[in-house]
């Protein structure tokens, strides 16, 4: 059996496809230790880690909460009260749980980065995009928008990229359809940059 020229062409494209993904993965899961024989089940496991906060978001994240990093809070601030959370993706340190800026509606966020390097931060900023967009959901189906796409290079801080569900799967909470993924890069104080990952209200468009 011979291929022809079309048919050649597709099945090199779905190589490089295959290899890219291979490789940004490798970017993503290699600073946890990953070899690249172990990158397929190590993307799996952060689908699935991904797929369980996603769908948490419906209850608030009651499910995540573990224990609570500030005590004091419970008795003099409700609204600043965070919890450790108990599902943690790789490449990310271990997420946390609070009430958000719209103290409406909790929000997950873990941070990815923090570095001096502006230069690395879009780059880690851009690898995780293409992870995530690669990513499929149980409860629905996700968009992400063009920005997510590649932080453009002329940008210097304060960005963040959204990803959207466009259509719910069948049987599933309608308190989801207004869950978004952000993934955020923004300047702080001390001049430093800082990458971090959040599951939120689409309707809390700050960082």
């Amino acid at each position: 059996m011979f291929l022809n020229d079309d048919e050649t062409l597709i099945e090199k494209n779905t190589l490089n496809q295959t290899k890219m993904k291979t490789k940004l993965l490798a970017v993503l899961f290699l600073i946890q230790g990953y070899s690249y024989s172990q990158t397929k089940e190590s993307f799996d496991q952060f689908d699935k880690a991904l797929n369980k906060i996603v769908n948490a978001y419906a209850s608030n994240f009651d499910s995540l909460k573990g224990a609570i990093t500030n005590n004091e809070a419970m008795t003099n601030d409700i609204i600043n009260v965070e919890w450790l959370s108990k599902v943690n993706l790789a490449g990310c340190e271990k997420g946390r749980i609070n009430l958000g800026l719209l103290i409406t509606h909790s929000e997950w966020r873990a941070q990815i980065i923090k570095t001096d390097n502006l230069k690395e931060a879009k780059k880690k900023f851009n690898d995780f995009s293409e992870v995530l967009n690669d990513c499929t959901f149980d409860c629905c189906k996700m968009k992400r928008n063009d920005f997510s796409k590649s932080l453009n290079k002329d940008i210097a801080s304060d960005a963040f990229a959204m990803f959207t569900i466009t259509e719910m799967l069948k049987d599933k909470n309608d308190k989801l359809e207004d869950a978004a993924i952000y993934l955020d890069i923004r300047q702080l104080e001390d001049k430093s940059y800082l990458v971090s990952i959040s599951v939120r209200s689409k309707k809390d468009n700050g960082q």
